[in-house]
């Protein structure tokens, strides 16, 4: 049951991230044609601004500012950088892919591990480690290939 759970929380601690991508935008083309939950928009003096609800009314990007209720106007002129973050899809494609191949891996591994061979691993701890069974070694199994 611990097992299951750090794989499910390993699985989604990676995938959340894995499957978003920052990206840097112009707020009046972007906002245009798109809904963006949340903006971080840095202005011409430097200073950072996360917006929730961003929308462009005339020359001004208005949003609340995260963390409080109030509201926020930033003329676009006076921005200098604004990014977004939505899917990736390559980012997707790759998460997907890579968790694949680990698992294909494990499972291969898994069932893979001492059929057919002499000296399996496939004892207990106990009489491996611990020298209190055999010796691992199955004399009833055939050497493959004479080894």
């Amino acid at each position: 049951m611990l097992l299951k759970r750090g794989i499910a929380v390993v699985l989604l601690a990676t995938s959340l991230p894995a499957c978003m991508g920052t990206y840097r935008v112009d707020p009046n083309r972007y906002l245009a044609a798109n809904r963006a939950d949340r903006m971080l928009v840095m202005d011409n003096g430097g200073q950072f601004y996360d917006i929730e609800g961003p929308a462009i009314v005339g020359d001004s990007l208005k949003g609340i500012e995260e963390g409080t209720s109030d509201s926020l106007s930033l003329p676009v002129s006076g921005i200098e950088d604004a990014l977004v973050r939505h899917k990736s899809r390559a980012r997707t494609i790759a998460l997907v892919g890579t968790v694949g191949a680990i698992t294909s891996l494990a499972v291969l591994g898994v069932t893979r591990v001492g059929k057919g061979y002499a000296c399996s691993k496939g004892n207990s701890y106990k009489d491996i480690i611990q020298g209190t069974g055999n010796d691992g070694c199955d004399s009833s199994i055939p050497i493959p290939n004479g080894q």
